[in-house]
C-alpha cells in the first residue's frame, strides 16, 4: 500500500533494534518526495531512514542488497565497515541491549572447525579478563556465526600508523622510539599472562591523540589463523610482511620470538618509511620474508637512536633461540615511556591539520598576491626573447658527438671477454643507410638467450650434454642446484617410466626438454606415471617443455611432497616460459597438505588438468593456483578435483588468472569435479579472482563428472568468480602447431590493456617428436 513501509522491513529493522516502526513510518513525507510518481519501492524507504541518519550507508546498502540479516554479528549490530586486517572482516558495531560501541571481527572461514575456534577463542578471553579498557583492546567477547567466528573489544580510537605513512611518509625517530616503547608496555601485560599477540603489523598499531599506543585483539589471529606457508598464499601481500621466517618454512604457530621478529619488522618499516620486504603478489612476499635478508636500518634511516638500532638488530636474527627470551631486555635497552615522547607521538599525528591551515594561509596570501601587478609574466616574456637572439650563437659552438660513441649497442655479440661491453666496428656488419648497424640474429641465438639463467657461470650448475637425446634415470643433485644445458643449447630428456626422482630442495631446471618414450603397455599404469616425481617441498621449472605422443601419456609433474616438511607448510611449484603438450596432467597432486602454483608465461596444449587432487585440502591446509599470462586450448582444464565422501571441512583454493587466454575442450570446463556425489559443498571453497583474463564462448568454467562417463555443467552463480570475461578468440593457428599458433590475435571482451592476453609464444619453444 503507497505510503506505508513493507512489514519485512519493519520487522527487519526492529529485530536489528535499528529503528522502530514509528521511526519507519516517520519518514513518509521524504520517501513521497523520492519516490515521486513512481511506487515507493522498499528500497525507497530504507534511502529515506539513511537520509534521516536512522540507518548508516553502509546498513542501507547491505538491507538493499538482501543481505539485512548479516549485519547481526551474534548481539552485536554493524554500523560500518573499518580497516581490514587481512584475515577478517572488521567493522564498527555497537551491543544491541547495551549500545557498547566495539570493534567486532568476523573471520568467515578459520583454518580450525568453527566450534574449536570459539573454544580457544573462550579461553582467550577468560585469559584477557584482568586487561580491561580501550587502551588495551583486548578480547572480551566471541561467538560462533555459521562456519565461522566473531570476536569483539572494545572500540579503539586513534589513526592506524599504516594510514599515517600513507600521507606523511616515515615516522621521525624519536616518534618510532616512543611507539617502540608503548609496544614493549602491551606486550609486557601480554606476556604476564602468557599470551602472544600474533599479528603485529602497522594496520594493527593504533596511535591516539594523547601519544598512547594501542595494540587491539592480541592472541585472535593465532586462534582462528595458526598455520602460515606457501600453500596459505590466500591472503594480500601486506598480510605477510612480518612474518617470522620460521612460521613460513615450519607452518609454526605464533610465538613470542615471532613477536620479537615481527616489531623489528614494524619497526624497521617506520623508521624506513617503506615495507621491509618486496613482492608484487603473495607467494614473492612469502619468498622474500622466508629468505629474511633485511638490510641494517641505519643504511636508510641514518639518524636512528643507536638503542633503537640495536634492539631491531636483536629481534632480527634469523634463529628464534637467538632472540630476546623476554621483554626484559628490550625494554632495558630501550627504557620507559616520556611525556615528551608522547607529546612528540601527537604533534605527528595533528600534522594533517597543520597542513591544512598551512595551505589555507597560503591561499589568502595568493589571493592577495594576485592583486599586484604580475611582473613574473613580464621576466619570462623577455627571457624567451633573450633565448632567440642566443640561440644561433649557442648552437654553432657545440660540441658534435662521435658516430662511434653515438652507434654503440649492448648487444650479445658485442661484449669483450673481460664482460664490458664493446662498441660495433665496420667488421660486425652491414649498416643501413643512415649509418645505423643491422643486426642478424639467429632466432635459435635469441632463445638461448632467453633461456640462459642469470648464474649460468657458477660451478655448481649441472650443465647437462645437448648432443643426443638423454636417457637418465637419475641426476646427481643437491639443495639448490641449477640444471641447464650449454650456453645457447637445448638438452632433449627422455624420462623412465618411473620418472625422474626429485628430492632435492629448490633445484631449478632451466631450458630442458623432457619427452615420454616409455614404451610400457599398461594403460592403467602409463595413466598413474608422470614424468618428474617431486618428493621436495619446491621446485622451479623455467623455460622447459614437457611433451608426450603416447596414447595414454603420462603426468608431467607428480608431487608427493617432503618427507620433512608439514602439511601446512605445504609445497611450491613454479612454472616459467614453459609449454606443456599432451599429458594427462601437469601437476599431480599426490600428497596430502596444501600446494602452491605459481604459472607465468606458459602455454597448455591438451595437457590436462594444471592442477589435480586426489583428495581436498583440510581446514588448516589451501591450494593456490596463479595464472599470469598462460594460455589453454584444448583439453588443458585449470583444476580437477578428484574426490570420494565429502565429510570433514575442506580448505580454501584460491585461484588468481590475470591476463590469460584461456580455451577449453567443448566436452570440459575450467573446473572439474569428479566423483559419485555432487560437488554442491565443495563449490564454496573455491575462490577466482584476478582480471584481463578471457574464456572462450565454447568453454564450460565448471563441470561434474560422476564416474560413469557422464558430465553435468554446473551453474556459474554457484561460484565465486572475479575478473574473467566471456569473449571469442581468433588464434594464430591451430592448437597442433607451435607455440606460435597459440598466439592471440583477436579478442571481443573489454580488458584493462590493448596489450594481447595469454602466452608471450616469442620465449616458448617445443620440439618436433
Amino acid at each position: 500500500m503507497r505510503g506505508e513501509p513493507s512489514d519485512n522491513l519493519v520487522r527487519l529493522l526492529a529485530r536489528l533494534k535499528l529503528a522502530t516502526a514509528a521511526q519507519v513510518r516517520s519518514v513518509a513525507p521524504r520517501v513521497k518526495r523520492l519516490s515521486g510518481d513512481l511506487p515507493d519501492f522498499e528500497s525507497v524507504w530504507v534511502d529515506a531512514l539513511a537520509q534521516s541518519r536512522i540507518l548508516t550507508p553502509f546498513q542501507a546498502a547491505q538491507i538493499n542488497a538482501g543481505h539485512g540479516d548479516s549485519l547481526l554479528q551474534g548481539p552485536y549490530v554493524i554500523s560500518s565497515p573499518q580497516g581490514q586486517p587481512h584475515y577478517a572482516a572488521c567493522f564498527a558495531a555497537r551491543h544491541v541491549d547495551t549500545q557498547r560501541l566495539v570493534r567486532l571481527y568476523v573471520v568467515r572461514r578459520p583454518q580450525a572447525a568453527a566450534a574449536a575456534a570459539a573454544h580457544g577463542l573462550v579461553q582467550l578471553v577468560e585469559m584477557l579478563s584482568s586487561l580491561d579498557g580501550p587502551v588495551s583492546a583486548v578480547v572480551d567477547d566471541a561467538g560462533i556465526c555459521g562456519e565461522g567466528v566473531w570476536a569483539a573489544c572494545p572500540a579503539v580510537e586513534g589513526t592506524t600508523a599504516a594510514e599515517w605513512m600513507v600521507e606523511n611518509g616515515r615516522f621521525p625517530p624519536h616518534v618510532v622510539l616512543h611507539i617502540a616503547r608503548g609496544m614493549l608496555e602491551r606486550l609486557a601485560d601480554l606476556e604476564e599472562l602468557g599470551v602472544v599477540h600474533g599479528d603485529l603489523c602497522a594496520g594493527g598499531l593504533f596511535l591516539q591523540p594523547s601519544g598512547q599506543v594501542v595494540l587491539p585483539m592480541p592472541g585472535l589471529r593465532g586462534i582462528v589463523r595458526p598455520c602460515e606457508g606457501y600453500s596459505m598464499s590466500d591472503l594480500q601481500p601486506e598480510a605477510y610482511d612480518y612474518l617470522a621466517p620460521e612460521r613460513i618454512a615450519e607452518g609454526r604457530a605464533p610465538t613470542r620470538a615471532s613477536d620479537w621478529y615481527a616489531c623489528g619488522c614494524l619497526w624497521w618499516h617506520l623508521l624506513t618509511g617503506r615495507a621491509p620486504f618486496a613482492g608484487g603478489n603473495s607467494l614473492a612476499k612469502l619468498k622474500a620474508v622466508h629468505a629474511a635478508r633485511l638490510g641494517d636500518v641505519r643504511q636508510l634511516a641514518p639518524d636512528v637512536p643507536e638503542v633503537l638500532a640495536r634492539a631491531i638488530e636483536m629481534c632480527l636474527v634469523r634463529e628464534p633461540g637467538s632472540r630476546p627470551q623476554s621483554v626484559a631486555p628490550l625494554s632495558n635497552l630501550l627504557g620507559p615511556s616520556t611525556r615528551a615522547g608522547g607529546n612528540a607521538l601527537a604533534g605527528c599525528l595533528s600534522r594533517q591539520a597543520q597542513l591544512w591551515h598551512g595551505a589555507y594561509a597560503a591561499g589568502r596570501r595568493g589571493r592577495a598576491q594576485r592583486r599586484r601587478p604580475r611582473f613574473a609574466a613580464v621576466v619570462a616574456a623577455v627571457s624567451i626573447l633573450i633565448l632567440i637572439g642566443l640561440w644561433p650563437v649557442w648552437r654553432a659552438g657545440s660540441v658534435p658527438v662521435p658516430q662511434e660513441t653515438a652507434s654503440t649497442a649492448l648487444l650479445p655479440n658485442a661484449v669483450a671477454d673481460g664482460g664490458q661491453p664493446r662498441p660495433l666496428k665496420d667488421s660486425d656488419g652491414p649498416r643501413s643507410p643512415d649509418g645505423a648497424p643491422t643486426v642478424r640474429v639467429d632466432p635459435a641465438i635469441m632463445l638461448a638467450a632467453a633461456t640462459e639463467p642469470a648464474d649460468a657461470g657458477l660451478p655448481d650448475d649441472l650443465v647437462l650434454p645437448p648432443d643426443k637425446i638423454l636417457h637418465l634415470t637419475e641426476l646427481d643433485l643437491k639443495n639448490g642446484r641449477h640444471v641447464r644445458g650449454r650456453t645457447g643449447q637445448r638438452p632433449l630428456v627422455s624420462v623412465p617410466a618411473a620418472g625422474l626422482v626429485i628430492s632435492c630442495e629448490d633445484v631449478c631446471f632451466d631450458g630442458i626438454d623432457f619427452i615420454w618414450e616409455s614404451g610400457t603397455t599398461d594403460a592403467k599404469k602409463n595413466h598413474e606415471a608422470a614424468m618428474i616425481v617431486v618428493a621436495a617441498q619446491a621446485i622451479e621449472f623455467r623455460g622447459c617443455s614437457f611433451s608426450s605422443t603416447a596414447d595414454d601419456p603420462p603426468s608431467a609433474i607428480a608431487w608427493t611432497g617432503a618427507e620433512h616438511a608439514s602439511s601446512v607448510s605445504g609445497g611450491e611449484l613454479a612454472l616459467t616460459d614453459c609449454v606443456f603438450s599432451g599429458l594427462a596432467a601437469v601437476a599431480d597432486c599426490q600428497a596430502s597438505g596444501g600446494l602452491s602454483v605459481e604459472v607465468s608465461n606458459s602455454l597448455f596444449v591438451a595437457a590436462g588438468p594444471i592442477v589435480r587432487l586426489h583428495r581436498g585440502p583440510k581446514a588448516a591446509e589451501s591450494i593456490t593456483i596463479s595464472l599470469e599470462h598462460a594460455t589453454t586450448r584444448g583439453d588443458s582444464a585449470v583444476l580437477e578435483w578428484r574426490y570420494g565422501r565429502m565429510e570433514d571441512p575442506v580448505g580454501p583454493i584460491t585461484i588468481t588468472a590475470n591476463d590469460s587466454a584461456l580455451d577449453g575442450n567443448p566436452h570440459g570446463g575450467l573446473l572439474i569435479f569428479t566423483g559419485a556425489q555432487p560437488p554442491d559443498r565443495l563449490l564454496g571453497a573455491i575462490t577466482w579472482n584476478g582480471s584481463g583474463s578471457l574464456v572462450t564462448q565454447r568453454t564450460a568454467v565448471a563441470v561434474w563428472r560422476n564416474g560413469a562417463n557422464r558430465q553435468q555443467i554446473l551453474p556459474e552463480d554457484e561460484l565465486e568468480i572475479a575478473g574473467l570475461v566471456r569473449s571469442d578468440v581468433e588464434f594464430a593457428g591451430g592448437a597442433e602447431g607451435p607455440p606460435s599458433a597459440s598466439r592471440v590475435l583477436r579478442w571481443q571482451g573489454p580488458l584493462r590493456s590493448a596489450d594481447p592476453p595469454g602466452a608471450n609464444t616469442n620465449s616458448l619453444y617445443l620440439p618436433r617428436l
